[in-house]
């Protein structure tokens, strides 16, 4: 296998080393991190799902929804430890909640950044290293896992499984064992999302056909013991009942669905919402990644260029364009069921741009298509000659002639033709002018997307932080705040038709910082507090239904919020609290983009001086996010003297942190003296 990679890193003229496993953690890693501090929480299942569960678990409060209540049991609180656990490695750093929040970020974006660069050492072997290196500056540069890769959801947890997966299968028995794969590939399902068995299904014909049945069937059944058997003890614990959740997850989605009941109901999308989401967040590489399903139609030019079975490729890569295509066919789609086959797009680009590319420059009619200035580096053809015998003269034929003359044969097949060493030089060197050339568009257009998504939408979470570590524990640290006199007192922030994108309750520093929601244009079904441990878990709420039908007991009366968080844009039907100047002040604020009424191109990606122009245009439209406070309930005297005995004391703190470091270094540099 290593000759093979070899010979293929040879034909390619690859001039440099192909990048060790750390190298590529530790790019990938980089990325992840910027990306878990920057990017906003864009689903609010995200949210009221998994974080509030977590910091209900955590900290003994938070929301729940209709799927955690013991009626349906469709979430598993298995998955859910497994993230508490991350947030336990935060307390031995003093960080606050907002820092726990975090904290688990940032290790679910290494987590992905290793499962991505073992994958990508399995392409190296596989492959070739020219792949596992698009590969690479595909997945760093990937606006689409940007987003994704740090994102609390079992569709993520499933992609690192399935990335796993893919690395141990393509990786082969001599490197890994199979066993190992089958655990991946079985993992994502059980402890993630049952729907992702259907991306395991070639991979487990593969290691049918080359183990046999009864081995990989045992090796399934052991993983699901070793699985199943502890989530569904922890479930039993806080549910008091046995509940298995992957199968009523698959029994909600697929069996009531028939009876008006399942996932419809929360919206359906065209057959095309896909091939848009793909275009968006990988740009040109998006159509390069279904390029290998031609690859049976080339034949042997796949092999010549890659030295791998066009069908084998497509094996691999199976997963991909199976969940693609289960996934359009579904009537409800949300952009996080693709998360599952996103690593594996770059991988299928990569090898699809590489046969591309080399297929194309090696037509016959490509050098008449090339421009003037480059067709006159063609010279005559240089026929390939043996070399002279040593010592011969000058004019001596290249070879000795044969002593008995033979017969000439025809040839059964025409001679090839001359070799044109100049135009293959230039054809080579186009090739990998074209390779940089696409992997440098899709660098530009993905950062491009990661700057307009974080320009356009990433307000919320800033203000929420800068909200969360200044404006409350400054209002928790004064004693006198108009009608709240005690420490022990609510603070109530409330928030209307911007509900879904609250970061979580991690961002309200004290326990009795609450959110509560104000009615508005939405008529679904909102979540509600958690009851309080350790019977909170399995008493079942009232007010729950899994019809998506409103419940009127989730909303408060607007007099009764202490700040408002509200997203002000003209068109809106909700009142325009931020022009009630009389009740409502603004405490922090911020551009949003008003999507509904801006241009889709100008919005979709971001450019230094054409989208200040769009702007001027009215191409971009934007409204306010602000946090609000209540002027009646916190005057501005006393809330203005708040932020400033806070502000004083948080300086005080700074000074004296600072003079203890000029102490501790002072006394450093005296023992290192003393010690000469």
């Amino acid at each position: 296998m290593r000759m093979e990679k070899e010979k293929r890193d040879k034909l390619l003229g690859l001039p440099f080393r192909h990048p060790s496993f750390n190298t590529r953690l530790f790019i990938l890693s980089a990325v992840r991190l910027i990306a878990s501090l920057v990017s906003f929480i864009g689903d609010c299942d995200e949210t009221f799902n998994y974080w509030e569960p977590t910091h209900y678990l955590m900290h003994g409060k938070g929301f729940q929804t209709w799927e955690y209540s013991p009626e349906y049991g469709l979430r598993s609180y298995f998955y859910l430890l497994l993230h508490v656990g991350l947030g336990k490695i935060a307390y031995y750093v003093p960080v606050s909640k907002m820092g726990i929040f975090f904290v688990i970020r940032g290790l679910l974006g290494v987590i992905s950044a290793s499962c991505e660069a073992a994958m990508l050492s399995a392409v190296d072997a596989c492959f070739g290293t020219l792949p596992s290196i698009l590969s690479l500056a595909f997945l760093a540069t990937s606006a689409g896992l940007f987003q994704c890769a740090h994102t609390y959801l079992p569709s993520t947890f499933a992609m690192y499984c399935l990335t796993m997966g893919f690395a141990t299968w393509l990786a082969g028995p001599r490197r890994c064992p199979q066993w190992l794969t089958v655990f991946f590939f079985a993992t994502g399902p059980i402890l993630g999302w049952p729907f992702a068995a259907l991306c395991a299904l070639p991979a487990a014909l593969h290691i049918i056909a080359t183990c046999g049945f009864w081995r990989p069937l045992k090796w399934a059944i052991l993983t699901c013991v070793v699985l199943l058997v502890p989530s569904l003890i922890v479930d039993h614990y806080y549910y008091h009942k046995w509940i298995c959740a992957p199968w009523n997850i698959a029994s909600y989605n697929v069996l009531q669905a028939q009876e008006g009941i399942g996932p419809e109901i929360f919206g359906v999308e065209p057959w095309y919402f896909y091939i848009l989401n793909l275009i968006v967040n990988f740009n040109v590489v998006a159509p390069l990644a279904f390029f290998p399903l031609l690859f049976p139609l080339m034949g042997d030019r796949v092999r010549q260029y890659l030295r791998v079975s066009p069908w084998m490729i497509l094996l691999r890569l199976s997963p991909l364009y199976i969940w693609f295509f289960f996934m359009s066919a579904m009537p409800h789609k949300e952009e996080r069921f693709l998360y599952v086959i996103y690593p594996l797009v770059p991988v299928a680009a990569s090898l699809g741009s590489i046969v591309l590319v080399s297929f194309l420059m090696q037509r016959p009619s490509f050098a008449f298509k090339l421009p003037a200035w480059v067709k006159k580096w063609t010279t005559r053809n240089v026929t390939q000659r043996r070399p002279r015998p040593k010592g011969a003269p000058k004019g001596a034929p290249t070879s000795s002639p044969p002593l008995v003359s033979t017969p000439k044969r025809r040839p059964s097949k025409p001679a090839p033709p001359p070799l044109d060493i100049k135009r293959a030089r230039r054809c080579a060197m186009l090739a990998s002018i074209t390779l940089v050339s696409i992997v440098a568009l899709s660098c530009l257009l993905g950062v491009s997307r990661v700057a307009a998504v974080t320009l356009h939408y990433g307000a919320p979470l800033p203000l929420w932080a800068k909200f969360s570590t200044e404006t409350l524990p400054a209002m928790r640290a004064s004693l006198v705040r108009g009608p709240i006199k005690e420490d022990t007192d609510e603070l109530r922030v409330c928030t209307g038709k911007e509900w879904y994108r609250f970061p979580s309750s991690f961002f309200l520093p004290h326990e009795n910082d609450t959110l509560a929601f104000l009615q508005s244009g939405f008529t679904g079904l909102l979540p509600k507090p958690f009851a309080p441990l350790p019977n909170g878990s399995f008493e079942i709420p009232t007010g729950m239904n899994n019809r998506n039908m409103q419940e009127m007991d989730r909303y408060v009366d607007v007099s009764t919020c202490d700040f408002l968080v509200d997203f002000d844009f003209p068109t809106q039907l909700e009142p325009h609290y931020l022009a009630d100047k009389a009740t409502w002040s603004i405490v922090d604020s911020r551009p949003f983009l008003d999507a509904p009424h801006s241009a889709r191109l100008p919005r979709a990606f971001w450019a230094p001086s054409l989208s200040a122009r769009f702007q001027q245009q009215g191409k971009l439209q934007f409204g306010t996010y602000a946090i609000l406070r209540n002027r009646q309930r916190i005057p501005d005297r006393l809330f203005q003297r708040a932020v400033k005995t806070y502000t004083a004391h948080r300086l005080d703190r700074v000074e004296q942190e600072k003079t203890f470091h000029r102490l501790f270094n002072a006394i450093k540099e005296w023992s290192r003296g003393a010690g000469k």
